[in-house]
């Protein structure tokens, strides 16, 4: 199974949709509660609304469920809109041939947490590889939330740093990792290279060193160096993934995967290629500590009793009506 990781990302409300960005708190929104909201677009939402048509995205809600002051929503999604086949990687055959109208999909989970009275929401944006159904399910959220209350404009952020923890963090570990590594060999004088398997190189710390050099890390959350540059790949070698391991104040070891895109956003590592993702329960604690230490790190506050506890009849209640593209 491929490698699993959190993104976080920022919610906030402008009520007024004033442009001094002057922000409100998330709990009175025209006197409702953000993340019941969240809750009540997706506890009970029509499985036609998911389906985007235009790009060939499909998705499916399989479970929304409160906790305390966070939501998580667990949904199947995938592409369709091409033949394929499904096929039995140890046996080489043919299971299922799959139709236009066939996705196959991943499952994923997207946790959603709002401390009482606060002003920034975090995402919490599971992705398996660099698939996974929570952008699609924040955007949807974004323009529910537009069409149904006009008078507030809500502007959602990725979080470039997973909290000022990683800042403050020392790099103990790099690693680049280069899938399908073809070496310039091959099996007989008339055979052709084929891959041989998965090529990973790492720096640690000189022997009697705990950590690497301050500026290194820096160089590298900045994307102002690339691994390739120094961990010694031969010519042609791609590096497909640059893997962190960093130790905070605290004590605690994270690993975190610094992703390509122009926005340097860093993902946490929830699981490595080869493991099982995790429990729900897992994935909840997980996503809320993620949570935790990035409003402690961002100075906000945040208390651990709110990690769990029931809602209300009438919170488990509140539902937002879904926007819907043609409507607009």
């Amino acid at each position: 199974m491929p490698r699993r990781t959190l993104g976080l990302e920022t919610i906030r409300s402008r009520p007024g949709r004033n442009h001094k960005q002057t922000y409100g708190v998330l709990d009175d929104i025209d006197g409702h509660d953000l993340l019941e909201l969240f809750y009540g677009l997706f506890v009970e939402l029509d499985k036609d609304v998911l389906r985007d048509e235009q790009r060939g995205r499909y998705t499916r809600i399989e479970e929304v469920k409160a906790n305390g002051r966070s939501v998580v929503v667990v949904a199947n999604s995938g592409w369709y809109g091409e033949t394929g086949q499904t096929i039995n990687v140890r046996t080489h055959a043919t299971e299922h041939d799959r139709k236009v109208d066939d996705s196959a999909t991943i499952r994923t989970r997207l946790l959603l947490t709002v401390p009482p009275g606060g002003k920034v929401g975090l995402f919490g944006v599971e992705r398996q590889g660099n698939e996974g159904s929570g952008p699609g399910l924040i955007e949807l959220f974004k323009r529910s939330l537009m069409s149904s209350f006009p008078t507030y404009a809500f502007d959602t952020e990725t979080v470039l740093e997973t909290s000022a923890w990683s800042e403050a963090a020392e790099l103990i570990e790099v690693t680049a990792v280069s899938y399908n590594f073809t070496p310039d060999i091959a099996d007989g004088p008339s055979a052709q290279p084929k891959p041989l398997g998965r090529l990973q190189h790492s720096i640690v710390p000189e022997k009697g060193e705990r950590i690497l050099p301050r500026w290194f890390w820096d160089k590298l959350r900045k994307r102002q160096l690339d691994a390739a540059d120094f961990l010694g790949f031969g010519e042609g070698t791609s590096v497909d993934e640059t893997i962190v391991r960093v130790e905070g104040r605290d004590g605690r070891v994270k690993s975190f995967a610094l992703e390509k895109e122009r926005v340097p956003a860093i993902r946490a590592v929830l699981t490595n290629n080869g493991e099982s993702a995790l429990t729900e329960t897992a994935f909840l604690r997980r996503a809320q500590d993620e949570a935790r230490d990035y409003f402690d790190g961002m100075g906000l506050t945040w208390q651990d009793q709110w990690k769990s506890g029931q809602w209300t009849a009438e919170a488990l209640a509140t539902r937002l009506a879904p926007h819907r593209p043609e409507s607009a």
